[in-house]
């Protein structure tokens, strides 16, 4: 049935390609704080180099995660079912995302 495949999925390689989005998110983030920092730079007066499209990209990327992250939680859901909820990381994500949709 779907549901044993999706779980035999999910145990062996879908955990490997999440830490690997995971690490990718956390590089976008920093690179979005250097943005901001130099948006600041700008607005103090100082030479800045303006990343052309930045905005938009960042908004981009951050639906993609959002979207990714978000399927993970509905796909863990499915296999997992209520028991999702007994660790303590899932329900930390169960929180971060969301919140990271409404940003």
């Amino acid at each position: 049935p779907m549901h044993k495949r999706i779980a035999w999925w999910m145990n062996t390689k879908f955990d490997k390609a999440l830490g690997i989005l995971v690490a990718a998110n956390i590089v976008v983030i920093f690179c979005y704080l250097q943005h901001q920092g130099q948006e600041a730079d700008k607005s103090l007066g100082f030479e800045s180099h303006p990343w052309k499209h930045a905005e938009i990209i960042f908004a981009l990327v951050d639906i993609f995660f959002s979207v990714v992250f978000t399927a993970e939680i509905v796909l863990r859901l499915y296999v997992e079912g209520l028991a999702y909820f007994k660790s303590c990381f899932n329900i930390i994500d169960t929180v971060i995302v969301p919140t990271m949709m409404l940003n």
